[in-house]
């Protein structure tokens, strides 16, 4: 870990004046992590977003680890109607009594068969929807 920030600035050079973000994704699978991420967030040089999909970065395991230093944000899939203005479909509750009724439910049994992350509803072809899909369940189980 000690070799991130002096590889980033000889590969990237970012100017010293402007802010520097730090992005880390899936940092729980490298041990001692806390300790690196609380000592360079603590020198207030960087602005830091951690990211990942372990129970390993629970919110209570994270504020544990940083002690008061972080923010937790979950990321849930798309709901019904935040899939359909996903997909630029306009619903109102008098949707049902239109000859857009078919449409919208059409695509409520696309929804409930291949969910609302938002990878999955902006790929048009099924048999990838279906290969997106294993590889979320291949990474969380």
């Amino acid at each position: 870990m000690e070799n991130i920030i002096p590889l980033f600035f000889e590969l990237a050079t970012p100017d010293k004046n402007k802010n520097i973000y730090l992005f880390f994704d899936e940092i729980q699978n490298i041990e001692y992590w806390e300790k690196y991420i609380r000592r360079i967030y603590d020198a207030k040089k960087y602005r830091i977003y951690l990211s990942g999909s372990s129970s390993k970065l629970l919110g209570r395991e994270i504020s544990t680890s940083l002690r008061g230093r972080s923010l937790e944000y979950i990321i849930m899939p798309l709901s019904f109607k935040e899939y359909l203005e996903f997909n630029g479909i306009e619903y109102s509750s008098l949707t049902g009594y239109t000859d857009q009724r078919g449409y919208i439910i059409s695509e409520l049994k696309n929804y409930l068969e291949y969910g609302g992350y938002p990878e999955v509803v902006i790929e048009k072809n099924n048999d990838n929807k279906l290969r997106i899909l294993r590889s979320y369940y291949n990474t969380i189980f």
